[in-house]
């Protein structure tokens, strides 16, 4: 056993005695998973809790086996059993569901759900809920254990989330685990509130993953304009070949058709070198970026690679646009004339 699982454990049994701690009621560790979904925009997040204080700490107004049957209102004990007794079951957040309501819509409690903007974790769907803590709505509950063994951290947690017997004795409970911890352990911790720590956290990462997207904006400009650049010097240092062609009976628009071709061509091989060295730079060291105990892991999955070669095809024709353009309008007399 490793000294992070000593740790983990040991700091849960702590928080857990009362001799130390009389007015927390419980406390269980917490694993967050999440990554950006390239469709919305936002984050995609699990949140692997202790399956048996689940109750405690979600808070569900209701629990049921399909987002139809959630209008019900009521907690559904056999999800929850199922939820409990099944390894990698998860429960969808009703806001969560809602948001991709087109891609869940027809799944059934049983039915395995595959999420490719975490890696390709596999889950099994057991059903809906709905709490009273708007935060968890937007997520996906699975187990702490579970999420460990997919990321291959068996032992380590994210966070620990404490219930105490009064809100009144927060500031008091704060202090004392954070004075405690640091008497025990060689690191600190952290004590907020749950609902507005963790809104705060998901807000700020939200921004960060929106500002990679204004950032990747700019870059897809200069690459767009460095294209175009090189395409139009080399343009221009073979005007004698555009002659030559003209004169053999190039069409205008068959030379600016081959202009784009190359500036295509040129476009989708430098991407390809740069996913394939990606690659082996991903495989070789794992990507993450952590952000008050939620970590965003940063992946090559199949649909960046389709991403990034559509947007190379698409900077490709662009870059190429205006030479090739150009390029047709040379006069066959013009560009002899250039002839060694």
């Amino acid at each position: 056993m490793n000294s992070v699982l000593t740790d983990a454990v040991r700091l849960e049994n702590l928080l857990k005695d009362k001799s130390v701690f009389p007015n927390i009621v419980n406390a269980t560790p917490v694993n967050i998973k999440t990554n950006a979904c390239g469709a919305s925009g936002g984050l995609v997040k699990i949140e692997g809790i202790n399956k048996a204080d689940i109750e405690d700490f979600v808070n569900f107004k209701s629990v049921a086996e399909s987002y139809s049957a959630s209008n019900e209102k009521m907690i559904n004990q056999s999800v929850l059993e199922k939820f409990i007794n099944t390894e990698d079951a998860a429960l969808m957040g009703i806001d969560f569901f809602r948001k991709y309501e087109d891609k869940f819509r027809y799944y059934t409690s049983g039915q395995t759900i595959v999420l490719a903007e975490l890696g390709g974790v596999s889950l099994t769907f057991v059903g809906v809920f709905e709490s009273e803590n708007p935060v968890f709505n937007t997520t996906i509950i699975s187990g702490s254990t579970f999420l460990q063994q997919v990321d291959n951290t068996l032992g380590r947690t994210n966070m620990f989330y404490v219930k105490i017997d009064n809100p009144a004795n927060l500031d008091i409970v704060s202090e004392q685990i954070e004075e405690t911890v640091a008497e025990n352990f060689p690191y600190r911790v952290d004590v907020q509130d749950s609902a507005a720590y963790l809104t705060q956290t998901f807000e700020d990462l939200n921004s960060m993953v929106q500002l990679s997207y204004f950032i990747m904006i700019i870059t897809l400009g200069v690459i767009l304009t460095a294209v175009g650049n090189t395409i139009s010097m080399s343009m221009r240092d073979r005007i004698q070949e555009i002659g030559i062609l003209r004169s053999l009976g190039f069409q205008k628009k068959n030379i600016s058709m081959l202009v784009i071709f190359e500036s295509t061509i040129i476009s989708v091989a430098g991407a390809l070198l740069g996913l394939v060295a990606l690659s082996v730079l991903f495989l070789s060291i794992p990507f993450s970026i952590a952000y008050h105990g939620v970590s965003i892991n940063i992946l090559m999955t199949h649909e960046v690679f389709i991403a990034a070669i559509l947007m190379s095809i698409i900077v490709g024709l662009l870059g190429g646009l205006f030479p090739a353009i150009g390029a047709g309008k040379i006069k066959i007399v013009e560009s002899l004339r250039n002839v060694d």
